[in-house]
């Protein structure tokens, strides 16, 4: 990196890929009464239990995308729906990647 920028190349891309499952949730914050002592009460009162955590099941998505300091590349962004229950990576593959 050093190298590149003493060279006086300005502009350095960075690609990365990264997935999600459907209904994928990593902020667990919320309002809570703290008055409620059981789900039971809590139905009796005609208020929710809490959020639910998703269960990681279902479709997911895997993401690609490029840009730099100044921002995304247009048309850099690629998305699409993970044919796999597994491990993705089976499916990005070089030409997945390249494209």
């Amino acid at each position: 990196m050093r190298s590149n920028r003493v060279i006086g190349r300005q502009q350095i891309y960075f690609l990365d890929e990264t997935w999600l499952n459907e209904g994928h949730n990593t902020v667990f914050k919320f309002w809570q009464d703290l008055n409620m002592t059981s789900h039971r009460q809590a139905h009796r009162d005609g208020l929710s239990t809490g959020m639910k955590c998703p269960s990681g099941k279902g479709r997911r998505l895997i993401v690609t995308h490029i840009g730099c300091a100044s921002g995304f590349v247009n048309g850099g962004l690629n998305i699409f729906e993970s044919r796999e229950t597994g491990d993705y990576h089976d499916e990005m593959n070089a030409e997945v990647f390249e494209s």
